[in-house]
């Protein structure tokens, strides 16, 4: 079963619908008509975009000029922004990553 994350909730791939679906509910994930759902590091719901991406902006970051994707982790995995241009692999490699909160906020650090 493919497995991932989505604002720090689990979500599983259901192969036969080929949708992905709340692991806990087995529910639809918001991209596939389904209710969205709060960031599990600050609890709050995801900001608007104003740049038509889907699923709108980390609560924790809101926009980022210039950055063609970000995360702020949800409290479960280091978060990042990704610049155009670069390709994030392994270890998000490329990547300006966040420090967690635990490790004095939210302060930006080369990777």
């Amino acid at each position: 079963m493919i497995r991932g994350i989505i604002r720090g909730h689990d979500v599983v791939w259901d192969e036969t619908a080929c949708v992905w679906l709340w692991a806990d509910t087995l529910s639809p994930t918001p991209q596939y008509g389904g209710e969205e759902r709060h960031c599990t590091q600050c609890g709050d719901m995801p900001s608007p975009c104003d740049t038509g991406c889907p699923e709108g902006h980390d609560p924790c970051l809101g926009h980022i000029a210039g950055a063609s994707s970000a995360c702020c982790g949800h409290g479960r995995f280091v978060g990042y922004i990704n610049w155009p241009g670069q390709h994030v692999t392994d270890g998000w490699k490329g990547a300006v990553k966040l420090a967690p909160e635990e490790n004095g906020g939210k302060q930006l650090c080369e990777s």
